[in-house]
């Protein structure tokens, strides 16, 4: 008995880790353009869609100097929600 109980608890155990790893998918609106805009962007299993509130694109580029840094453009203020509950 005990044979069975062991695997058991140890796959139900990876299917509960494995579920609660999964990124998630939100839908954001622009605040900051007058025209109606969204965009569908997945985050991480820890950060929740309520949280986002600015999105911008990072360009990597190369300093005169020769090292490489990120540049943001593109920067929007957006209110987001899980795309999943709409």
């Amino acid at each position: 008995m005990k044979k069975r109980i062991i695997p058991a608890i140890v796959v139900f155990a990876c299917l509960i880790a494995a579920g609660c790893g999964k990124e998630k998918q939100c839908i954001c609106y622009y605040d900051d353009v007058d025209a109606y805009y969204e965009k569908y962007i997945f985050v991480g299993p820890g950060l929740n869609c309520s949280d986002i509130s600015e999105v911008s694109y990072e360009n990597r580029i190369t300093t005169e100097e020769g090292s490489h840094t990120l540049q943001r453009s593109d920067i929007h203020q957006v209110h987001c929600r899980d795309a999943h509950n709409i």
